[in-house]
């Protein structure tokens, strides 16, 4: 299995594909990307993925950005071809095609702390106001929500 290099995805046998680059790193293979709408499971393995590679190899990993019409921004993790930090990628890879979350604990994390509030529509957990409901969701929500409702008091 092999990666795909930028310069490679820009032009597939001469033929243009709509992506250019012009960056140092146009043979450097492509491992992973996270965009602005990619859900819990790519952002946590984003996570975890990246800080390995670059805590492991860092003159050889390489994050890029780039804006898009389509997806707004999107991040790419590069590794040196035929690097180390090549091949721990390949084993990454392998991972992430028997089980698809580099990092159970982690992405458990990142979803307890993005729940948002249905109660009283705030954001993630750390932007909860605290002096506020202090409840999240759960199955009976809805439930008790209706019944607060119905049984509430005109003050």
């Amino acid at each position: 299995m092999t990666f795909p290099t930028l310069r490679g995805i820009a032009d597939t046998n001469g033929r243009a594909t709509g992506f250019m680059y012009w960056g140092k790193r146009g043979d450097w293979s492509w491992v992973l990307t996270q965009h602005r709408d990619s859900d819990s499971v790519e952002r946590s393995n984003w996570y975890v993925i990246t800080d390995d590679l670059m805590t492991r190899f860092p003159g050889d990993v390489a994050i890029e950005s780039a804006s898009s019409s389509m997806v707004g921004w999107v991040e790419h993790l590069l590794v040196r071809p035929g690097s180390l930090a090549e091949a721990a990628a390949m084993l990454w890879r392998g991972r992430l095609d028997d089980y698809p979350i580099a990092d159970e604990q982690h992405w458990a994390m990142l979803e307890y702390d993005e729940e948002w509030c249905v109660r009283c529509d705030s954001g993630i957990r750390s932007d909860h106001p605290l002096k506020r409901c202090h409840k999240f969701r759960s199955e009976n929500d809805a439930e008790e929500i209706r019944w607060n409702w119905r049984h509430r008091r005109d003050q």
